[in-house]
């Protein structure tokens, strides 16, 4: 992770751009995204998608990037949109169309587009 320092001179978190941040080769955001959900695979909201991301890799896209990109893997199949049923212990994927907040779970498809396009 990379630490800067505030004006203060106190280690923090860089406020520079995300876009700024880097000079390393650029992979999409959509392979980014998916290796960093079949390396967690958890049901995970995009907030705390793309947090992870800025955690563990100089990502150089925007949230707004994550929530954008989740629609279109959802569409292609790499990834699912599921609730969490606290009652039933259980993890339930979406029907299409339905509203309203959900977490997002990688596919087996996703997770052959990662392999065959990372390793």
């Amino acid at each position: 992770m990379r630490i800067s320092y505030n004006k203060s001179n106190k280690p923090g978190i860089s406020k520079t751009p995300v876009a700024q941040r880097t000079s390393v080769p650029q992979v999409s955001s959509e392979l980014a995204i998916l290796a960093f959900m079949a390396e967690n695979e958890a049901p995970m909201q995009p907030l705390s998608i793309y947090g992870g991301l800025i955690h563990q890799q100089n990502i150089t896209f925007s949230y707004r990037t994550v929530q954008n990109k989740m629609s279109e893997l959802v569409e292609k199949n790499h990834v699912k949109r599921v609730k969490i049923d606290t009652d039933d212990g259980v993890i339930r994927e979406l029907a299409d169309g339905s509203g309203g907040r959900a977490y997002y779970l990688i596919t087996d498809a996703g997770r052959e587009r990662v392999q065959s396009e990372v390793f």
